[in-house]
């Protein structure tokens, strides 16, 4: 196959590990089993769709999506977008381990619907009075990320990051935690960008829109 071709798939069927050679951008949206998608060298997109899938987005500026499982996402070089949430409650999302997240290129984008007590600025990122660090141990995090004055809470001694859907009432309402961030990278509200999508009815579920 030749170089500087893209590959737009939906797929099917059992469990998949998928990877092409000389593929320089990938849109590929994957099944209900727990897939394996590797990116390429271009801007990939990359959907697991419900089960616990792994997503590599390999180098190039990805989008990773792993939807309603509990998903691994490894963006690799690159200012890469891990995506959390779409039409849907949160309730449907899954916990999603982030391997490698670089402050400063990498960003954290969040649906507006599924996260809907967020409000952001006129640049899509999060308001920095909704986002708020706590430094505790996994068995007090769930107590004091619950009980945060923010919306968005990291703790960062563990990598756990939570959505606190009500605020400084006790627990987290309809929220909770939906992701790990596995090496414990430095968050703050700039890291993360809140949009609203739509669908394409197409081969990509939805795209991000302002």
């Amino acid at each position: 196959m030749p170089n500087n071709n893209s590959i737009i798939q939906t797929l099917s069927g059992g469990q998949i590990i998928l990877r092409y050679n000389n593929i320089t951008q990938f849109n590929v949206i994957g099944t209900s089993f727990n897939d394996t998608l590797n990116g390429g060298a271009g801007n990939d997109i990359l959907t697991g769709d419900t089960g616990n899938d792994i997503l590599n987005g390999g180098t190039g500026d990805d989008s990773l999506y792993g939807g309603s499982g509990n998903d691994t996402l490894t963006g690799g070089v690159g200012n890469d977008n891990l995506i959390f949430g779409d039409f849907s409650n949160f309730s449907t999302i899954g916990i999603d381990t982030i391997t490698d997240f670089t402050k400063g290129s990498d960003r954290l984008l969040l649906s507006q619907r599924t996260f809907n007590q967020l409000t952001r600025n006129g640049d899509l990122t999060l308001k920095a009075h909704e986002f708020a660090t706590i430094n505790s141990s996994s068995s007090l995090e769930a107590s004091l990320a619950g009980s945060s004055n923010a919306l968005i809470v990291y703790n960062t001694t563990t990598g756990n990051l939570f959505y606190n859907a009500d605020g400084a009432i006790a627990g987290f309402g309809t929220g909770g935690q939906f992701a790990k961030l596995s090496n414990k990278a430095q968050l703050d509200s700039s890291d993360f960008s809140i949009a609203m999508f739509v669908s394409t009815g197409g081969s990509s579920p939805f795209v991000p829109v302002p």
